[in-house]
């Protein structure tokens, strides 16, 4: 009886040792680290397809993705008034207009470094989609770099773009010809370009209209930039094993200029310009505060009292420039309770343009003015 019980405990225990090796051995350890970026097997329509009437592109990669910041990152010439649905499912990028498509036009849809693979996060760069709603496509590109002016640190995700009506005003009127998005470097390229002539802008577009606000950083190019190409050849030679020359590889290359653009951008702290507040906080003290900094100073013009003398202040501009003070030197002008004096000045309209108003202000003292 012991006897096959010591049995039953012996085989037990084989049993046990040899599932705790199998398991052991079966236990995964797991494969090397992915570093390779989704690769595109398949879109629709094709890449650079013609007299495309469709509103959807799909892209079809060889493993799952993930879209990030695509509302961010993802930019599409022309500009739409509507922003596009960009969706990222499985193994898919799905791109849905809501514009109408325009007739006889280049589409490029740039993703800059939006699509990553689902596992380890490795980004699919400067990937981007063409197509033309004609018979040709546009295939012309420009490239630089966005630099910040004052310490020329790279100028990242900000917009670049181009405009072919070179008028001063398109930039605040116009939505761009063609746009990108500069990378972590501060570089960019704007592809599929239509031979002409073009203004070069840089912009961080914080308010998303793709229109330049005075507050924000901007930059430009004076010269007007002409797309071209330049082709040229290169050699390898392949060897054999005894270092013997087997053969001679000649290729052909193409540049796509200007390839060199540097774009230094810069803010110039635009403020709108209007009158903020006048104070007459002593009797020999007259006070005016401007929103901005003007190089163009108000001009005062007594109303009452009227008996004063021509000279009848010393003005004090503060250090920031949106701060004047005028001290009185008429002994008429100090001993009344009250000045009006109309003043002329520059204000921002509507327009953001600089335009002369002139108000009626009553200097009250130790009160706050009023018009």
């Amino acid at each position: 009886m012991n006897l096959v019980r010591t049995k039953h405990l012996v085989v037990a225990a084989l049993m046990a040792l040899l599932m705790w090796s199998c398991a052991a051995i079966g236990s995964p350890e797991g494969g090397p680290v992915d570093y390779t970026p989704p690769r595109v097997v398949k879109t629709s329509p094709q890449q650079g397809a013609l007299r495309v009437k469709g509103n959807k592109v799909e892209i079809t990669f060889d493993e799952y993705i993930a879209l990030k910041d695509q509302q961010k990152k993802v930019v599409i010439s022309p500009v739409q008034r509507e922003m596009p649905m960009v969706r990222g499912q499985g193994k898919k990028v799905t791109v849905e207009f809501r514009d109408t498509l325009i007739p006889n036009t280049t589409y490029c849809i740039d993703f800059s470094d939006a699509i990553e693979d689902f596992n380890e996060g490795n980004p699919l760069e400067g990937y981007t989609f063409a197509f033309a709603t004609g018979d040709t496509i546009d295939s012309l590109a420009v490239s630089g770099i966005a630099l910040r002016a004052r310490d020329l640190e790279p100028m990242q995700h900000i917009i670049v773009g181009l405009h072919s009506n070179l008028n001063d005003s398109a930039l605040t009127k116009l939505p761009f010809d063609r746009i990108s998005r500069t990378n972590d470097k501060g570089q960019f390229t704007l592809r599929n370009l239509k031979p002409g002539r073009y203004h070069i802008f840089a912009l961080n577009d914080v308010d998303g209209d793709y229109r330049m606000a005075r507050t924000e950083d901007f930059a430009f190019l004076d010269e007007v930039i002409v797309p071209s190409t330049s082709q040229f050849t290169s050699q390898d030679t392949i060897f054999t094993f005894d270092h013997k020359v087997d053969s001679v590889y000649t290729a052909t290359h193409t540049d796509f200029l200007p390839n060199d653009l540097l774009l230094s951008v810069f803010n110039e702290n635009h403020r709108p310009q209007y009158l903020k507040t006048t104070s007459r906080l002593a009797d020999n003290k007259l006070h005016v505060l401007l929103a901005a900094p003007s190089d163009t100073l108000p001009a005062l013009h007594i109303i009452k009292p009227a008996q004063h003398e021509p000279q009848w202040h010393c003005l004090e501009r503060r250090a920031a420039g949106d701060s004047l003070v005028y001290w009185l030197t008429d002994s008429t002008l100090i001993k009344a309770d009250s000045i009006v004096v109309a003043m002329t000045y520059l204000r921002t309209d509507t327009a953001d343009r600089l335009t002369e108003e002139t108000d009626t202000l009553t200097f009250a003292l130790r009160k706050t003015g009023a018009q």
